[in-house]
């Protein structure tokens, strides 16, 4: 039986990881703006229950892009934003 929560919990994770990824594409390819990209970072989907570095590290990720938005050069966002977000994904694998 515990062997069938860890499968489950690190499926979860493989799910949220591509997840993540997913929207990293989507924000490379600037089908929307850092605004919407927290929101659908905190929207998404992320392991049960969750585990406390995961969200540790996805609430520095938003204090980095909210850092980004109120304290940088709009022109500069993008890729900041999205320098933000691989160092992110690079830290869940």
């Amino acid at each position: 039986m515990p062997n069938t929560f860890y499968k489950q919990k690190e499926r979860m994770s493989t799910i949220s990881i591509h997840h993540f990824e997913v929207i990293r594409v989507r924000f490379e390819n600037k089908e929307f703006g850092i605004e919407e990209l927290q929101s659908r970072l905190n929207t998404a989907p992320v392991p049960e229950p969750q585990i406390s570095s995961f969200s540790e590290k996805l609430q520095d990720l938003d204090d980095e892009l909210e850092l980004i938005l109120y304290t940088q050069l709009e022109a500069s966002h993008y890729q900041l934003a999205l320098n933000a977000l691989e160092s992110f994904l690079a830290s869940l694998t």
